[in-house]
């Protein structure tokens, strides 16, 4: 079975994924700070398109102990942020909800990852892999995407749709 705690050094990929996505928060805070308009829309996209980022595409890098704890720590500070947003009428949409509630679900999302790999390495002894539009093949691993894949996927597009309700 592979090792669940893996102590890798982060490569150019988390590196740039870190670091893009911290330019990208500045921003999404500096317009959430002073409610540009025109702009709300985005912290939308970005507060409930970082779980489909994380799980997506940063599936292989959030095996490593060190990338999952900055991830974690930007994911508390994202909490932090919605704090300071929350109580701006002005954030409110239409329906009641507020632009920014996705802010608190991404260390959710983390933890599960966590969890499902977890118990995927138990159960089939191998890492667990995003599954693919169109593919049965994941993205990075070059591993054919079996059914617990799937069954975790569909766990996460679902509780995800759930949580952003």
């Amino acid at each position: 079975m592979k090792q669940f705690i893996r102590k890798e050094s982060l490569n150019n990929w988390d590196i740039w994924s870190i670091v893009v996505y911290a330019i990208i928060t500045i921003g999404v805070f500096y317009i959430g700070i002073n409610i540009q308009q025109g702009f709300i829309w985005l912290i939308s996209i970005y507060s409930f398109g970082t779980p489909m980022f994380l799980y997506i595409f940063n599936y292989r890098s959030l095996r490593k102990i060190y990338v999952f704890l900055i991830w974690f720590l930007i994911s508390l500070l994202q909490i932090w942020l919605y704090s300071i947003l929350h109580d701006n009428p002005a954030w409110i949409t239409p329906i009641g909800n507020h632009w920014a509630d996705g802010l608190q679900l991404n260390w959710i999302v983390l933890i599960y990852y966590q969890l499902a790999r977890f118990i995927h390495l138990k159960i089939k002894k191998n890492e667990l892999v995003s599954a693919c539009y169109g593919s049965n093949y994941d993205l990075h691993d070059d591993r054919k995407i079996d059914y617990l894949d799937y069954i975790f996927f569909a766990i996460f597009i679902i509780s995800w749709i759930f949580l952003i309700r």
